[in-house]
């Protein structure tokens, strides 16, 4: 089963590589403003930005959970860059003239992963929220943008020369599944217990057992990314 996977994202790999030697040649400035725009908008800063206006306006139990959400996105992102360390298109062939470089592994795209985590967790938490109703066009309309946004920015990363297809499309995929496992699995969870913790007097909360445990699973997300590259 695994060999059909690796055959399958190295076919690919491979096919990708071919397809963006022959774009090269058409690409545009329009196109590349376009793309670059694009790039830039899928590279974290616009999310975050987003992020910071929800979280000061929010209660702390809604809060956590966003914040709890961005940091799984980043540490997946990064322990899969690690998993596969799996060459960029421009630095398998010299071929490919790159626009916008970077020096991470390519497998999965960070900007796809983003892209379809944030949009879809936008659109679930405002369309698909007990405490929100929203009407038919808003539901359709937002339903639109993020699956809009989310393929450009993919294609975006294509037609730069920075990913292959095949990370494109991983990184979509953990998105998606971040996005709809937050919402449907874990938001209610995660809330009712910040509340829970947050119901008690300051006196009653033991502080120094969530910092020991905070400070456990920090240094073991850490420790992990690192020993993934050496170990898998």
């Amino acid at each position: 089963m695994f060999g059909i996977e690796f055959a399958y994202r190295d076919a690919l790999y491979q096919y990708s590589i071919r397809q963006q030697i022959a774009l090269q040649p058409n690409i545009t400035k329009g196109g590349l403003f376009i793309f670059e725009a694009l790039s830039f908008w899928g590279n974290g800063a616009p999310y975050f930005l987003a992020f910071f206006v929800i979280f000061v306006n929010s209660n702390r139990p809604r809060a956590f959970y966003y914040v709890l959400f961005l940091t799984a996105c980043g540490f997946l992102m990064n322990i899969t860059k690690m998993a596969y360390h799996e060459p960029r298109p421009f630095m398998y062939t010299r071929e490919i003239k790159v626009y916008g470089c970077s020096a991470e592994y390519g497998n999965p795209s960070g900007h796809s992963l983003f892209a379809a985590a944030f949009n879809f967790f936008f659109f679930l938490d405002i369309c698909h929220s007990r405490a929100r109703k929203v009407s038919n066009f808003v539901y359709f309309s937002l339903l639109f943008t993020a699956i809009s946004l989310t393929v450009l920015i993919g294609f975006a990363r294509f037609y730069v020369g920075v990913h292959t297809l095949n990370q494109i499309v991983y990184g979509w995929q953990l998105g998606l599944l971040l996005a709809f496992y937050f919402h449907f699995c874990l938001q209610d969870h995660i809330i009712r217990h910040i509340t829970f913790i947050l119901s008690k007097s300051p006196s009653k909360i033991p502080f120094f057992k969530y910092i020991s445990m905070a400070s456990v699973i920090a240094a073991i997300s850490f420790i992990s990314q690192i020993l993934t590259y050496f170990l898998v």
